[in-house]
């Protein structure tokens, strides 16, 4: 199954000082790494021609760019919709935030091939009331189905199922498997990349003993490409002939004249 819509809200790890006390997320739910959600296997599941909307931090912009460029994606706007947050009474909820205080939070967009919106008239702002710990408001979901027509589409890292999305995450039944982008063999001419399931895949299960697993399987994987690009480099630069090294020594000789002799 592909999708064409994929609403995304990773458990994004903080590096401040809010996680020493009791009011970071970490103390709410299991966080996780960059490298655990750039590893998830998105591209397995977008369509050709799909649309990402995904929640971002705002410490965090460059490592949200990162997460829209390893799941396949191009962004288009850090801003497709912005949550004007409200108290249960219709006014400005603020919280500490970041240099100042913040009451907003952002959903940025980016595609994948080029998906179709089938309705210019969907507003940006939404102006919703505060809910539990990071839950977002649903309208969102409504606002997206306005803009791209009633396509496949999925949630991840979903706090409830909602009728006429896919679910993926720790608070509800998955409705799919998905597991961690295969980095040893590249994606065959035309087809998908593969996963390699891991443990949490089928429940959304990614904290305790199995998420502990998994997050280790992700960072290796991430850690095992990187390697295998410096031997790559590392096996080119020794396969030059023996004219190339020659040369490589008589211009090192002429830039540093005051090396010769001794």
């Amino acid at each position: 199954m592909s999708y064409e819509i994929i609403l995304a809200d990773p458990p994004w790890s903080y590096r401040d000082s809010a996680n020493a006390g009791k009011r970071g997320a970490v103390h709410k739910y299991r966080t996780l790494s960059l490298p655990e959600i750039c590893a998830l296997d998105v591209p397995g599941i977008a369509a050709a021609n799909c649309l990402l909307a995904l929640w971002w931090v705002p410490p965090m912009p460059e490592e949200a760019l990162q997460v829209v460029r390893s799941w396949g994606f191009t962004l288009k706007t850090m801003k497709g919709f912005t949550w004007h947050k409200t108290t249960k009474h219709g006014k400005s909820h603020f919280r500490m935030g970041h240099w100042t205080r913040a009451n907003t939070e952002d959903c940025l967009f980016a595609v994948r091939g080029k998906p179709k919106r089938v309705n210019a008239g969907v507003r940006q702002v939404i102006e919703a009331p505060l809910g539990k710990h990071s839950t977002k408001p649903p309208e969102v979901r409504e606002r997206l189905v306005r803009l791209m027509g009633d396509v496949p589409r999925i949630e991840l890292f979903a706090r409830e199922a909602v009728p006429g999305w896919d679910v993926w995450g720790l608070e509800v039944e998955s409705t799919i498997e998905l597991g961690v982008q295969r980095t040893d063999k590249p994606r065959p001419k035309g087809g998908k990349r593969r996963a390699r399931v891991i443990p949490w895949a089928g429940t959304g299960d990614f904290r305790g003993k199995n998420g502990q697993f998994g997050a280790f399987l992700a960072v290796f994987l991430t850690l095992v490409d990187f390697c295998s690009h410096v031997l790559r480099a590392s096996s080119a630069s020794r396969r030059s002939t023996p004219r190339e090294r020659c040369s490589r020594r008589t211009t090192a000789r002429t830039a540093r004249p005051w090396k010769r002799g001794g």
